[in-house]
C-alpha cells in the first residue's frame, strides 16, 4: 500500500508515502576552497537527519532513501576575505548523482572587501532511492579562500516534499 522499502546504503527501513524525509546540516569549520577547484562542501554538524541519510567528511552527501521529488536548500559563506579582485568568479552547485544541475554563478564587478554568501534551492524531481545529492563550491580568485567559520552562513537542507 502507502508504505516503500527503501535503503540508506547500509540499512533497510520502512517509510510511508506521506512521512517526512527531511536533513539539515550546518558547517563552523572554515573549510578551505582551492582555487578553480569544484569543492563539496562538508557540512559536519547535524541540525535534524531523520533516517541518517547523510554522509559527511570530503564526500559529504545525502543518499534519497525513497522515490520522490526532493527540496534542495543551501547558503555558503567565505569569510575573512581582504578583498574579491575585479572579474573573479564563484559557483555553487546542486550535483545529483555526481552531475551538476543547478548553478549560482557570481563575477565581481570591482574589488571590494568583505564576507560573501550565495543561495541555492532547486526541486530535483522523480528522484530513486540510492540517488545522491551534494552541495559544490568553486571560487577562482588565485588562491585558497575558505568558507566564513560559522554555521549561521553555511547551512543546507533537504527535503521529500
Amino acid at each position: 500500500g502507502n508504505r516503500v522499502i527503501a535503503s540508506d546504503g547500509v540499512n533497510w527501513f520502512t517509510i510511508a508515502t506521506n512521512e517526512s524525509i527531511l536533513a539539515c546540516y550546518e558547517t563552523n569549520a572554515a573549510q578551505s576552497i582551492a582555487d578553480n577547484t569544484v569543492t563539496i562542501i562538508n557540512f559536519e554538524d547535524t541540525l535534524k537527519d531523520l533516517y541518517g541519510v547523510v554522509t559527511i567528511g570530503a564526500s559529504w552527501k545525502f543518499t534519497c532513501p525513497s522515490v520522490g521529488d526532493y527540496s534542495v536548500n543551501a547558503l555558503v559563506t567565505l569569510g575573512n576575505i581582504t578583498s574579491i579582485g575585479a572579474a573573479e568568479q564563484v559557483f555553487l552547485y546542486i550535483y545529483k548523482n555526481g552531475s551538476a544541475v543547478a548553478r549560482v554563478f557570481y563575477t565581481a564587478s570591482a574589488s571590494a572587501a568583505a564576507e560573501y554568501s550565495w543561495s541555492i534551492s532547486d526541486i530535483l524531481t522523480n528522484c530513486i532511492a540510492t540517488d545522491y545529492i551534494d552541495i559544490r563550491f568553486q571560487q577562482i580568485s588565485g588562491g585558497a579562500l575558505s568558507l566564513q567559520a560559522s554555521a549561521t552562513g553555511n547551512r543546507v537542507s533537504i527535503r521529500r516534499i
